[in-house]
């Protein structure tokens, strides 16, 4: 039998201590149940842009002066002429400076092109009615352009074509495929009989249709002399005469040269020539 005298009596704070030792494992959940909380790293800050480097403007160096003159003489601003907008003055100064910058600068063709960003044609076309108009008047790229400039701008305004018009290239390139030959028939010395009537119907056609300077059409067709022009247009003149009382103002270049070919199938050339 068990006396009392035996147990040993439980002191209180050991007690209190295990109740709250017991409670705090039954109310802790297993570990095996415990999710860890994902936590998003925190967002890296962006780092600036470095700065973009300033774009060199391709005419820097190479055809300021040229377009500082041109827009200046035509009453543009320089950033009018760089971009070509299709107004009047600004085509006329653009397409001088674009001959200037090649003929008084010596610059490539290929340089010049790229830098006004026009084709390689547009640049030899500019540079040849320049050209013409300097040695009419005999001056030479020896002088300062900007002396020479006032002296030739109401020249280079009648040897520009007319804006919204066909261009002199476009007339011979529609004139050759019209007659089944080729731009460099167009431009050859060969003075044989068909051909030569071919290549004076495109330049007579070329002076009605853009009023450009004789020399200027002279020096299209193959470098001729400005007499050789004017004996074309003289020619067909009154062919052309004839069919413009009947053809629109805005016809094509094709129809033309169809109208021209058909006004001469009726009255042959040789009767113009006795009129």
């Amino acid at each position: 039998m068990l006396s009392v005298s035996n147990v040993v009596p439980v002191q209180p704070k050991r007690l209190l201590s295990h109740y709250h030792d017991v409670r705090r494992r039954l109310m802790s959940p297993p570990a095996a149940q415990v999710i860890k909380q994902h936590v998003e790293p925190a967002p890296k800050a962006r780092e600036p842009k470095p700065p973009e480097p300033p774009q060199v403007r391709p005419d820097d160096g190479l055809i300021r002066r040229y377009v500082e003159a041109t827009a200046a003489a035509y009453g543009v601003s320089y950033d009018d002429v760089l971009s070509g907008l299709p107004t009047h003055n600004i085509a006329l100064a653009r397409r001088l400076a674009v001959a200037l910058a090649h003929v008084w600068g010596i610059n490539s063709i290929a340089k010049v092109a790229k830098a006004f960003g026009v084709d390689t044609t547009t640049v030899i076309d500019a540079a040849a009615d320049l050209s013409a108009i300097l040695r009419q008047r005999m001056i030479s790229t020896n002088t300062p352009f900007d002396a020479v400039l006032p002296h030739i701008l109401i020249d280079w305004e009648h040897s520009s074509v007319r804006i919204g018009g066909p261009s002199i290239a476009e007339i011979m390139a529609v004139s050759a495929r019209f007659f089944g030959i080729t731009m460099n028939d167009l431009r050859s010395q060969s003075r044989s009989q068909p051909l030569a009537r071919k290549r004076q119907i495109a330049m007579a056609l070329s002076r009605r249709l853009t009023h450009l300077s004789l020399p200027v059409i002279g020096m299209k067709f193959g470098g001729r002399d400005h007499t050789t022009a004017l004996h074309a247009i003289r020619i067909f003149q009154p062919v052309i005469d004839e069919v413009n009382k009947r053809i629109q103002p805005d016809a094509s270049v094709a129809t033309w040269l169809r109208e021209i070919t058909e006004e001469m199938e009726r009255t042959p050339l040789a009767k113009w020539k006795r009129r």
